[in-house]
């Protein structure tokens, strides 16, 4: 039996929603486990002066966030082939919300890349006086870049929704 591209739309639909906010939510645990990894190290290195408790809570919380990062590449892959499959079957706004899903997830790779080496460059140019101020702004310019992406992430999976359900 075979099933016409909009019933495959509609199929894609679901799972892009699905897999947009399974995306977010991962991303989201990533840096969770980055910041609770971080004070969690610095708090028991200075509390207990033990160097060898702050490195294994830093690793085993670097090995989880890798672990989450492997998973939300895997699901943002998925997300991909499904809003590509959407692009070339869809129509009208199911289309132009599958394109604004794969651009969002293209330009976010690109613009933490670009960001990343600013703030390489600004570091190894800077003395250890302007570090935390380098850091702080790279943090603020990182959350701004994820709301952005994630933005742009359920706008496109909620155009496709709107789409499938104004043709059903």
């Amino acid at each position: 039996m075979t099933r016409s591209p909009q019933e495959k739309v509609a199929a894609y639909a679901t799972w892009i929603l699905i897999l947009t906010i399974a995306v977010i939510a991962v991303r989201a645990l990533v840096d969770i486990i980055g910041f609770s990894t971080g004070f969690a190290a610095g708090a028991i290195g200075a509390s207990s002066g033990d160097s060898d408790a702050a490195l294994v809570t830093a690793g085993i919380g670097g090995i989880l966030a890798l672990l989450a990062l492997a998973v939300n590449g895997i699901l943002s892959i998925a997300l991909l082939v499904l809003a590509i499959m959407t692009i070339v079957q869809g129509a009208g706004r199911g289309r132009t919300g599958a394109i604004v899903i794969v651009a969002a997830l293209l330009l976010g790779v690109v613009a933490s890349w670009i960001l990343r080496i600013i703030t390489q460059v600004i570091v190894a140019n800077a003395g250890y006086d302007a570090y935390t101020a380098v850091a702080i702004i790279s943090a603020v310019l990182e959350a701004i870049r994820w709301l952005v992406i994630c933005g742009a992430l359920l706008v496109g999976a909620l155009m496709i929704r709107r789409w499938v359900a104004q043709r059903a």
